[in-house]
């Protein structure tokens, strides 16, 4: 029999972070079900042909022309009668055209860090969904909410199935929302890409450290030039600390729309001139991120997705937080809160201090943090496997 999932969240696959999870969505699906069939949005063509190209699953998508999560330019009525139709209308519809179940895909799309009150609108639609469908919501860090919104998700998320990818969330939703349906489970890109192994990065070799500086500044101080000094403070700290004189800095965006991260990637180029730094402009696909950071000696990122392909691959990571779902994965996980520069930093411009702090102590003991996160990871992988079979 005939299995149809809808996959959401996922529309915009030049977030390289959403998109791996949708690559791995699909290919723990796809091994699941022998006869599937995988509805998905998209923004545009571009983003239809990097999902067929990283999937290699032309045979079993098809698109979802419903405008959930679409980007669109659509007049404000038409985008309330939209909204209208996400809040009431989609459940049925899919119920409609044979959808039996829908996978709503993490990370922290669910919390306040990025749409603030409008959250509700979000939760409203999946409580929507659970009146037709199963709803299914793996790699989840959901909330924190205030107010009457946190009494809102507990009504809107009951009837769902939520698979939380680190512990704060998973106790958060099990003691202040009072879910019952949880999975303490893991982020899905922690399991391989299905091209992952496909990409040549010869030449790369370990004599390179990834850096991803996000565009996103904002999540981290409402100063821009603040954020932008301690970057450039960082960018130094790497340049001038010997064990690494020998190697270059690969600057790589990892989201680059709407946000894009090769802007702080172009102002630090142009403030500091050193023939270490190469910067990757070309709008890169996960397999190809994935492949550069397996390739180099460490990764420093202000993006979770980065670290956690750093992981996969038994490499270390410095991570520059700025919410709750790093303290759950870096430093609860996986015992790294010393490689974690706290969000609190970049506003008591610590950052750089804390910095060369994580560096000193990473360099002085990498090949052990490096075996210790080789054996979390084989385990977080195993548990996916077992957690997307009930999906």
């Amino acid at each position: 029999m005939m299995k149809k999932v809808a996959i959401l969240h996922a529309s915009n696959t030049f977030n390289n972070g959403s998109f791996m999870l949708l690559i791995n969505a699909i290919s723990l699906l796809k091994k699941k079900y022998k006869d599937l069939t995988l509805y998905i949005e998209w923004n545009t063509d571009e983003d239809k042909h990097r999902i067929l190209e990283e999937t290699q699953c032309h045979d079993i998508i098809q698109e979802l022309k419903l405008d959930i999560c679409k980007t669109t330019n659509k007049s404000l009525p038409a985008k309330l009668i939209n909204l209208y139709h996400k809040i009431f209308s989609h459940g049925a519809l899919m119920k409609k055209m044979g959808i039996d179940e829908v996978v709503i895909l993490g990370g922290d799309d669910f919390s306040e860090y990025y749409k603030g009150g409008h959250i509700i609108f979000d939760l409203w639609r999946i409580k929507n969904y659970s009146k037709h469908l199963k709803v299914k919501m793996p790699s989840q860090s959901i909330g924190p909410f205030y107010g009457l919104r946190q009494w809102w998700a507990r009504r809107c998320l009951v009837n769902t199935e939520i698979y939380c990818r680190e512990a704060i969330s998973f106790d958060y939703c099990r003691q202040e929302l009072g879910l019952k349906n949880l999975h303490l489970s893991a982020d899905l890109a922690f399991t391989d890409l299905i091209k992952q192994k496909e990409v040549n990065t010869a030449g790369q070799g370990s004599r390179s450290v990834v850096v991803v500086p996000g565009g996103h500044y904002k999540l981290y101080t409402s100063n821009y030039e603040l954020y932008m000094k301690q970057w450039l403070g960082i960018i130094t700290v790497l340049l001038e600390t010997e064990a690494l004189k020998d190697m270059k800095l690969l600057l790589l965006p990892h989201v680059t729309r709407p946000e894009d991260d090769r802007h702080i990637i172009k102002e630090i180029c142009e403030n500091i001139a050193s023939d270490r730094i190469q910067a990757v402009t070309e709008e890169k696909k996960p397999s190809e991120l994935r492949a550069l950071i397996g390739a180099s000696y460490f990764t420093v990122t202000s993006r979770m997705h980065p670290a956690i392909s750093a992981f996969n691959q038994g490499k270390a990571a410095i991570v520059m937080a700025h919410s709750i779902k790093y303290h759950g994965i870096i430093s609860q996980a996986f015992g790294l809160e010393k490689l974690m520069v706290k969000e609190k930093a970049w506003q008591q411009q610590s950052a750089v201090g804390d910095f060369a702090s994580a560096l000193n102590y990473l360099l002085s003991d990498i090949e052990s943090i490096e075996k210790d996160i080789s054996l979390k990871t084989g385990n977080y992988k195993e548990t996916l496997s077992r957690h997307m079979q009930d999906i």
